[in-house]
């Protein structure tokens, strides 16, 4: 395996050598996921599942909070990628149920306000 491009980078000489090894660095880790850029950037126009509309689909992005939490999500199945519906608010707005891969959970809406999702 050769030198990372961000080394590449470092060899050459001037900002667009720079510039170029970060636009090929495609890969973050979230979560132990690999999820490529354009993910990440859809990020930046996302919103959170706490503040989908009733009966909206969206798909989710990330799920944020500490890695306990994470992962109690994930294994819920709140997976980036994955298809989730707001079915039901709780009459005091908390909690909000949630279909995700077949199955309806209910979570605190701070909770959700974890997850970031695109419609």
């Amino acid at each position: 395996m050769g030198p990372s491009p961000l080394r590449r980078a470092e060899a050459g000489a001037g900002r667009e050598s720079i510039g170029a090894a970060l636009n090929l660095i495609s890969i973050i880790i979230i979560g132990g996921l690999h999820v490529e850029t354009a993910m990440v950037a859809a990020v930046a126009a996302s919103e959170s599942l706490a503040m989908l509309p009733l009966d909206q689909s969206a798909a989710v992005l990330t799920v944020g909070g500490e890695r306990s939490f994470r992962r109690r999500l994930l294994e819920l199945g709140f997976v980036p990628g994955t298809a989730v519906i707001v079915r039901n608010v709780a009459p005091m707005g908390d909690p909000i149920e949630i279909q995700v891969r077949g199955s309806r959970v209910s979570i605190r809406r701070a909770e959700a306000s974890q997850i970031q999702v695109r419609r």
